[in-house]
């Protein structure tokens, strides 16, 4: 059984994506001339130095390397219920 093609094949389709190419969307020349404002929360989020302990995720990534980095799956899994406990109640 032969199945006819229903429509042309792609290489002599029109060309609609270089017709879509040469016509410049709206958003793109909206977006252009648009700018952004952050709340103040988020710019002080941004400048904050964080939580994040540089020493420690080093001594970690030294670990990973030499490959004796040892995981506890149990304390892993305390922390998740932990976690879970805070968002519930």
């Amino acid at each position: 059984m032969k199945i006819a093609p229903v429509s042309a094949p792609a290489a002599e389709a029109p060309d609609a994506a270089n017709t879509l190419r040469r016509k410049p969307a709206a958003a793109d020349t909206a977006a252009a001339g648009a700018t952004v404002a952050l709340s103040a929360t988020s710019t002080a989020l941004a400048q904050a130095d964080g939580d994040i302990d540089m020493a420690r995720v080093e001594t970690i990534r030294q670990a990973i390397r030499a490959g004796e980095l040892t995981i506890d799956p149990a304390r892993i899994a305390d922390g998740l219920i932990e976690s879970v406990r805070e968002l519930i109640r």
